[in-house]
């Protein structure tokens, strides 16, 4: 998994040490825009949702709805924290 490359959406995180990462530190939608440009597709979306409320939040996709995405996993750990893995619909 580490020669993989990875797409980390993050407007804090300073620089990623990691092998292979890049940061999209500006709109995540259009981060993932530019990612399904690049290979042609998306075949996965890993996001962990950890429970903490900061002003009224924003919508991941914008004011868009995103591409037609389903939920194949959502497993929760200890901490409150969730996985939530998503697939497009036509390979789900």
């Amino acid at each position: 998994m580490n020669s993989l490359p990875e797409d980390v959406v993050s407007p804090s995180l300073a620089d990623a040490t990691w092998n292979n990462s890049n940061i999209v530190r500006e709109n995540a939608a259009q981060g993932v825009q530019t990612l399904e440009a690049q290979c042609s597709a998306v075949d996965s979306l890993n996001l962990l949702v950890y429970p903490v409320v900061l002003g009224e939040g924003k919508r991941f996709f914008g004011g868009h709805s995103g591409p037609p995405l389903t939920v194949t996993a959502s497993p929760a750990f200890s901490s409150g924290v969730l996985l939530l893995h998503y697939q497009p619909l036509d390979a789900a």
